[in-house]
């Protein structure tokens, strides 16, 4: 009987220390997603001197900056959820600001969007080629 609460307890405590396990990664990959965001928009606040998220429009749109830093940016402005981002980003999604456009990565275009109007997405930025 008593090997048998032993086994249980545990179980109990093994299964608790998983959760928490998981719990703490969680939280540290998110973390450190927004810290990476954060890095991002200051890299571009510093580059256009405006606040993170209109310097990282500014940066979308620039020619100065490589497909990839653009990317990264439309992934750091879904992110920080700011909703002034929102018609750049669907602007983008329609393609019919430019041909730029046809460019940027569709997949993580959309994603932005879906996270700055409320859908939770758990995702760093990718490499996409044209779509």
């Amino acid at each position: 009987m008593a090997k048998s609460k032993f086994i249980k307890k545990v179980m109990v405590f093994g299964w608790i220390a998983v959760f928490l396990g998981l719990v703490i990664t969680f939280w540290g990959v998110v973390s450190s997603m927004k810290m990476a965001a954060n890095d991002i928009g200051e890299n571009a606040a510093n580059a256009f001197h405006k606040d993170k998220v209109e310097s990282l429009l500014l940066l979308i749109d620039s020619d100065k900056h490589s497909l990839k830093e653009k990317n990264d940016a439309i992934w750091a402005l879904g992110v920080l959820k700011d909703r002034r981002a929102l018609s750049k980003l669907e602007s983008l999604a329609s393609g019919s600001k430019s041909d730029q456009a046809e460019k940027l990565c569709l997949s993580e275009i959309e994603k932005s969007i879906s996270k700055i109007k409320g859908k939770f997405i758990l995702s760093w930025p990718m490499e996409c080629n044209s779509q």
